[in-house]
């Protein structure tokens, strides 16, 4: 019997990825159906512990093998991820929701992944294949160049937040993020003297918020709202389809 292979579709349509990648303008790519290697990766403690289990699954589940999973843009991972889910199960994905109205868990509440729009990837990189983009900030007036975060660009967004915390005690969730995204202001591109601007209250809230405002509006993703009525009060709105750990399991 042969594996079930789908085709799913990048939200970035590739157009960040360089010149000569196998994905440099790729507007979809081939995953596969899962196995039982892939859930021995999954089990793998070692694995988990590293946070590595899902992009090893994804590299084993891509049919174009010469794709580093951590240097995916962070939606274009996310479409793979439910496409080789959607390959393996099927359309049907069951998840615990807390309603917002009355704060009872909704449990299995189901979801349906074909029904996922795509968000494409919103404006034009200054340069052809590379992750790159311009933005004037409305208040202070400097010029900002920024990226969009890959999977990899997350993993150490996570590790220095945790870093944090543990050594601190201080959360600095947007200044940590906004220091590993945006690559130069007003042409200054040295990582440290970019920081140090971010640092050193020298960015007003205004600018920080139309910066990520921005960010988000360009950011290629699949759309994981979905409509949820609760079972206990009636409320009834648009949830996030939750794509984690869990996303890759069956009951």
């Amino acid at each position: 019997m042969s594996l079930s292979i789908m085709s799913v579709p990048l939200p970035s349509k590739g157009l960040l990825y360089p010149i000569g990648s196998p994905l440099h303008k790729k507007e979809d790519i081939e995953v596969r159906e899962m196995t039982a290697n892939e859930e021995d990766m999954l089990t793998s403690l070692t694995l988990i512990r590293t946070g590595k289990a899902i992009d090893e699954v994804v590299r084993a589940c891509l049919m174009t093998k010469d794709i580093d999973p951590a240097q995916l843009i962070v939606g274009d991972r996310n479409s793979l991820v439910t496409g080789l889910v959607l390959a393996s199960y099927g359309p049907k994905y069951q998840a615990d929701v807390r309603c917002e109205g009355c704060g009872e868990v909704n449990k299995k509440h189901e979801f349906n992944i074909n029904d996922l729009p795509i968000k494409w990837l919103g404006e034009l990189p200054e340069t052809e294949g590379v992750n790159e983009f311009s933005f004037t900030l409305p208040k202070s007036k400097k010029v900002i160049t920024f990226k969009l975060a890959t999977s990899e660009d997350e993993k150490d967004i996570s590790s220095t937040l945790q870093k944090l915390k543990t050594t601190t005690n201080r959360e600095a969730n947007i200044t940590t993020r906004l220091k590993k995204l945006v690559l130069s202001i007003d042409g200054e591109r040295d990582p440290g003297k970019v920081a140090e601007f971010i640092d050193r209250r020298s960015l007003p809230i205004s600018d920080s918020l139309a910066l990520r405002n921005q960010i988000e509006k360009i950011s290629p993703d699949l759309d994981t709202r979905q409509q949820f009525i609760c079972n206990s009060c009636g409320y009834s709105g648009m949830v996030n389809m939750p794509i984690d750990f869990n996303f890759f399991w069956r009951a």
